[in-house]
């Protein structure tokens, strides 16, 4: 993997955790799409482009009291992995997912 890639997510993962939106908006394409498991699962939801983006990380504030990215970067080959540690939203209820 090229290292300029391994840089834009690497600041990616920063932006996220900062809730930076423009700098995300600067590293991802602006034709992005966003499947999430954790946010829409059932209903099928695709959060489109940068504004996608946007509504993606509200959605993930309004459900979730903490949410974190936190990255783990494998073997040079695999690319870079993440796991998300989240906190219920007033429920008392913490989850963590691999």
């Amino acid at each position: 993997m090229a290292q300029e890639n391994i840089d834009a997510v690497k600041a990616l993962f920063v932006a996220f955790a900062d809730r930076d939106l423009d700098a995300a908006g600067s590293v991802l394409d602006p034709d992005v799409e966003i499947r999430p498991a954790i946010v829409g699962g059932p209903e099928g939801v695709v959060y489109r482009g940068l504004s996608g983006n946007s509504q993606f990380w509200a959605d993930i504030d309004a459900a979730w009291a903490e949410f974190r990215a936190i990255p783990e970067l494998q073997r040079p080959t695999s690319g870079p992995r993440g796991r998300r540690a989240r906190g219920g939203s007033g429920d008392g209820v913490a989850a963590g997912v691999r």
